[in-house]
This record gives structure tokens, sequence and C-alpha cells, in this order.
């Protein structure tokens, strides 16, 4: 009997491995900071810094979330309603080029929205992360930081839409 159980064990865990592995491929990239350290990062399902997204699809906003539009940029992007979308100068000291803070609470900002004269500013601010989508609108960039690389924000970052 302790045999039937050790091999059952054995083989759920061998299943759990390989499920895990393939989840972990498909969601995570590896990332290796030194030769003793590596991380897993979630892949962003958004394009990044590598790609500039000039136009964008219709994105699709799920039932009970809130649109955050700014005109001056010609933007608009939604979010669950237990987020904020702060643009006073209190909430935006710090970031010099911000123009929303998108908030759920916590010790840090979820997403912060950028604007930027040229790629080569985003380039110099945000050079190899792979949290950050560019938007070009207009004669602007927009950055899109995914400051906790949570993939509840990647969602809201695809709602991102440029204003016609």
């Amino acid at each position: 009997m302790k045999i039937i159980i050790s091999l059952l064990v054995v083989i759920i865990i061998l299943l759990s491995g390989f499920f895990g592995y393939y989840y972990l491929q498909d969601n995570y990239q590896v990332t290796k900071k030194s030769d003793s350290e590596v991380s897993l990062i979630p892949t962003p399902t958004v394009p990044v810094l590598n790609g500039i997204n000039e136009e964008k699809e219709e994105s699709i906003i799920p039932a009970g979330w809130v649109t955050y539009t700014n005109q001056e940029y010609r933007f608009e992007i939604s979010f669950p309603s237990t987020y904020r979308a702060l643009t006073d100068a209190n909430n935006l000291y710090g970031w010099p080029n911000g123009v929303v803070l998108i908030y759920d609470g916590g010790q840090s900002y979820d997403l912060v929205i950028e604007t930027w004269n040229s790629k080569t500013e985003v380039d110099n601010k945000y050079k190899d992360q792979t949290n950050v989508t560019i938007n070009k609108v207009g004669v602007y960039y927009l950055s899109l930081l995914n400051q906790n690389y949570d993939s509840e924000v990647d969602q809201i970052i695809n709602t991102f839409s440029i204003l016609k």
C-alpha cells in the first residue's frame, strides 16, 4: 500500500513539474542577472520599448472599468474602478514628464504615463527595461511604465487607445 501511495505522489509531482514548466515558459521570461542569480519576469502582453505603437487595434474594456481621457495628448485608457487616475502636481512630483499616474493604493504607483518629445529621450530613461510600452501619438511619445510588473496593469495598458 505504501508503494502505491509513493508512486501516486511521484506521478503527481512529475505532472505538476511538467505543467509548471510549460505554464512558466508561456508566461514568464527568464532573466539572468549574474552567473549565480536568475529571476523570472512576467512576459509583457503588450509591445515594449523595442517596438513603438503608432496605431493600436480597438481594445475591449471589461465591464465596471472607468476611462481616463486626456485631450491634450489625445489618448484614453481604462482601468478597474478600484484604481484612481492622479494628475495633480503633488502626485506628479518626481515625474517631470508625468501626465497621469494610475494607482490602486500601496507603496508605488501601478502605472505611470509620461510624455516625451523624442524616442531618444525615452530610450535614455528606460534603456533595457521590459516593463515599458511606448506609443507614438502625433508628435509625442507616451511611455506606459508598469511599475510592479503586474499582469492586471498589462490589461490596463492593453486598453490604451489614441483619440481620433
